[in-house]
């Protein structure tokens, strides 16, 4: 027997005593807990004036302090408690569905349009637009010159080494919270292993916006955790006698350093082996199983330009969930870009020029950065929850088509090739996850990657949680393309070949786009497949990836 409880849940009958403080407990956290919803509501609410919502312990909200304080904006700050989870409550969602900070927002400043921006970069870039910076002299902090400032976005994507641009610009705001924040992780950027770092990172300090950006808190506890662990070895090695060195960061940076230069020679002999691209030619790495090659393509195929594709291997984008991991690239004659959304924005910008072809990128800033942020939602869309249902589903199955015992050894040979040393278990743990137990091919395995594979109650409870996640976003998304032909503007733009790309391959996870459920994103594809263009790249990684693609609907 059992009883009913407050929120509808069974409580065995056995221990009374337990039942009656279950019962306590829920009639106390009840109003509680809408209480904490009423706060956040009120703490989440739009405010009038220039509002960060931040967290400082956050490299993404520093560069956007560091850009208010350059360019002396004054501004109010909302601190979001991540430990607590505020970045998921729905309140928070309402200005970042993405769930992350900062948000930044505008209401009521004279000359400046009232909006909600979030993702770090896409806040900076439109305070630098709309914003001019108040010191004499001072040059844009984003370059205008379409090569110039795809190198600074290939920098924001990747935030890893340093710019050879000679004066302070947005690679700087975009690296240093990011290297800053490595002697908090244990890696130490030390001068006698990395001295043109420490003398990068020593130099900016001394630039204002630098220093006022990080909080007394945020010194302090960088401080602590930098001193206090050396002291402790210290003090144990006292006791005990012992002679115990502490883990050296340094050389752990220093390895994943000395293999970066490694893929930069490996780079260098890909460019030989690709040979020559005229000037006027786009070259794009293709890979089956990722979209934003498809996204470059699709816009040059718009833009009416002249590009050819070489296929790459799909192995070399696994465990990459943000697209390519250094490995996508595409090249325009001599030169070569990286990262989809400099990619992007550099093909808009130098192609059509003549007028022939409508820009893709908005002018307008706002607008701009609503098509930034689409992009940028999609691409967390895809690393946060397409991304585990899609490599089990397709790219675990292409695995086993590529290598079975009659190749194995080339397999494992990844282990050892400089291209794969970060990802290599995360390949044999797709592999595995397609491996028979008691089959030859595990007999083979099992003992060195058994330990990989997922227990039926974990892989059920992930992909129920990944479907319901999926569910959340596009139902996000149907809602806002309601009498809507497009996501930004009344026109196509950069935003929808992103978004559109994203989800051809939403099949590979299980998940088939219902009218029913979704009548307006149904109707929002459609009307995009009547496009030649787009209709050419569905039918694309349709005939790729179509037999990884069930029939059931979601």
């Amino acid at each position: 027997m059992s009883h009913p409880s407050i929120d509808g849940t069974a409580l065995p009958a056995e221990d009374t005593e337990q039942n009656g403080t279950h019962r306590k407990k829920l009639l106390l956290e009840k109003p509680r807990a809408e209480e904490v919803n009423k706060e956040l509501e009120r703490k989440f609410q739009a405010l009038k004036g220039i509002t960060l919502y931040d967290s400082p312990s956050s490299p993404c909200s520093r560069r956007v302090r560091m850009v208010l304080i350059d360019k002396e904006i004054p501004y109010q700050t909302v601190e979001v408690d991540l430990l607590k989870g505020e970045q998921i409550h729905p309140a928070f969602l309402k200005l970042n569905p993405n769930g992350k900070v900062p948000v930044l927002t505008i209401f009521n400043i004279e000359g400046l349009p009232n909006c909600v921006l979030y993702e770090s970069n896409i806040i900076t870039e439109f305070l630098d637009t709309v914003i001019p910076n108040v010191h004499y002299g001072e040059h844009a902090l984003y370059p205008t010159d379409p090569w110039e400032r795809a190198k600074v976005k290939m920098w924001q994507d990747w935030e890893l080494g340093l710019t050879d641009l000679d004066f302070f610009s947005i690679t700087e705001i975009t690296l240093y919270p990011r290297l800053h924040q490595c002697g908090s992780a244990g890696l130490p950027i030390q001068s006698s292993v990395f001295p043109n770092i420490s003398r990068y990172l020593g130099n900016l300090w001394y630039r204002g916006a630098v220093r006022k950006s990080e909080p007394m808190k945020q010194w302090v506890e960088k401080l602590t955790l930098s001193v206090v662990p050396g002291i402790l070895v210290k003090m144990g090695n006292f006791r005990s006698g012992k002679k115990v060195k502490r883990f050296s960061g340094s050389t752990v940076l220093s390895s994943v350093f000395k293999v970066a230069s490694q893929t930069r020679t490996m780079d260098r002999e890909m460019l030989k082996r690709e040979g020559e691209v005229m000037e006027e030619e786009f070259l794009v790495h293709h890979y089956s199983t990722a979209a934003e090659p498809l996204q470059v393509q699709l816009l040059l195929m718009e833009k009416g330009a002249k590009y050819k594709t070489m296929k790459r291997g799909f192995v070399e984008m696994i465990g990459r969930p943000h697209g390519s991991g250094g490995r996508f690239r595409v090249r325009h004659g001599n030169r070569i870009l990286t990262g989809s959304r400099g990619v992007l924005e550099y093909v808009d910008s130098v192609t059509g020029v003549d007028l022939t072809s409508p820009a893709l990128y908005p002018k307008d800033p706002l607008l701009r950065a609503k098509c930034q942020q689409w992009q940028a939602w999609e691409q967390d869309f895809y690393c946060q929850d397409l991304v585990y249902l899609l490599e089990r589903k397709v790219v675990a199955q292409k695995l086993h088509d590529r290598y079975d015992m009659t190749n194995l050894d080339e397999l494992l040979a990844l282990q050892s090739d400089v291209r794969f040393l970060a990802t290599f278990h995360h390949i044999m743990k797709l592999y595995m996850s397609r491996v028979v137990r008691g089959s030859e091919m595990w007999g083979k395995l099992g003992k060195l990657y058994g330990h990989m594979v997922e227990g039926d109650a974990v892989r059920v409870g992930n992909v129920v949680m990944y479907m319901e996640l999926i569910r959340r976003r596009l139902e996000y998304l149907d809602r806002y393309l309601k009498n809507k032909d497009y996501l930004v503007g009344d026109m196509l733009t950069f935003a929808d070949i992103c978004v559109y790309c994203r989800l051809l391959f939403l099949p590979g996870t299980g998940v088939h786009l219902s009218e029913k459920l979704y009548p307006n994103l149904t109707a929002w594809m459609e009307g995009l497949r009547q496009r030649e263009n787009f209709r050419k790249v569905a039918e694309e990684v349709e005939t790729n990836l179509g037999k990884f693609f069930s029939a059931e609907a979601s």
